[in-house]
This record gives structure tokens, sequence and C-alpha cells, in this order.
């Protein structure tokens, strides 16, 4: 498994030749690297769609049926992803392995997504997940976002270092 950092420089190496995109991920890598800190394991599993979509499920609110929250599961071990896999029954679902840091940068491209939910523990998943009392920590979309607006609007009112 590759450290955090491994990640982001792999991430950089893998952006598109346009430079924009690895120019980001350098701006952004010392967020991703914190919030990624916060979590416990350094990959985790994606239930993928056979068209390599994230599965998206759809919580409602326990006392306000009518507030809804559209999110990813991420596992911290296989067999939780595969029991979790098992209860989507119309659609073709493979887990697959990722690393934490491509997850929360990937939660910015997902505008449908509110947040994704990690699963800290083996077995906290199993089962009914709204029943268990099942703990995730969820990274919230719109926090990683507006952090990584603030970095963006700090960065371009910094004057170029070559100025001499």
């Amino acid at each position: 498994m590759a450290s955090l950092d491994q990640q982001i420089e792999v991430l950089i190496q893998q952006a598109p030749g346009d430079d924009v995109t690895a120019t980001l991920v350098s701006l952004v890598g010392p967020l991703l690297k914190q919030v990624a800190s916060q979590l416990k394991h350094l990959e985790y599993y994606v239930l993928q769609t056979s068209d390599d979509g994230w599965v998206v499920t759809t919580l409602g609110h326990r006392t306000q049926p009518e507030q809804e929250k559209a999110v990813v599961y991420a596992f911290p071990v296989l067999q939780d992803a595969q029991a979790f896999a098992q209860t989507h029954k119309d659609a073709e679902v493979t887990p697959v392995a990722l690393p934490v840091v491509l997850i929360l940068f990937q939660l910015i491209a997902l505008k449908q997504v509110e947040s994704i939910l990690f699963f800290e523990a083996a077995g906290d998943s199993s089962g009914s997940l709204q029943s268990n009392g099942a703990q995730a920590a969820e990274v919230r979309r719109q926090d990683l976002e507006t952090q990584m607006q603030r970095i963006m609007r700090h960065q371009l009112n910094q004057p170029p270092s070559n100025l001499a």
C-alpha cells in the first residue's frame, strides 16, 4: 500500500497532460493528505458499476424522511464491500480497492454525491447499515470543495515567485 505522499505523487503523475490538473493536485495535495490522515486506512473498497461509476446510495433522515442525502460507502475490507454488494441484486457491482487520496480527489467531481462514508472497522458495515449502529467517518463534498476553493483563492492572490 502506498503512503499518502506516494498516493499524491501518483495523482500528479497520472494527471492529464494539460498541466492544470497536475498543478491543482499539487496545490490541494496537502489538504487531501490532511483529510486522509484523519482516516484509519490507506485504501478502501468502493462499489463500482459495470460502467466504472461508483454506487451511490440515497439515505433518508430518521425523523424527517423528506430529507435525503446521496452518499458513497467506502469499506475497509473486501468482505464488507462484498456483503454490501450482495444487497444490490438489480445491478452488477464490483468492489474495487482504491487509494484514499484518489477517493477524496474524485469526490470533488461527483456533484450528485454529498458525502463519502468511510467505515473504519471491519464488520461495522455488515448487515443493515442503518439499524446496527455502524460508525463511519463522513467526508462532505461541500466541505472539501470549500477548502479547495480557499486554497485556490489564496494561491491566485500570491505574486509569482519569479518576480525580482
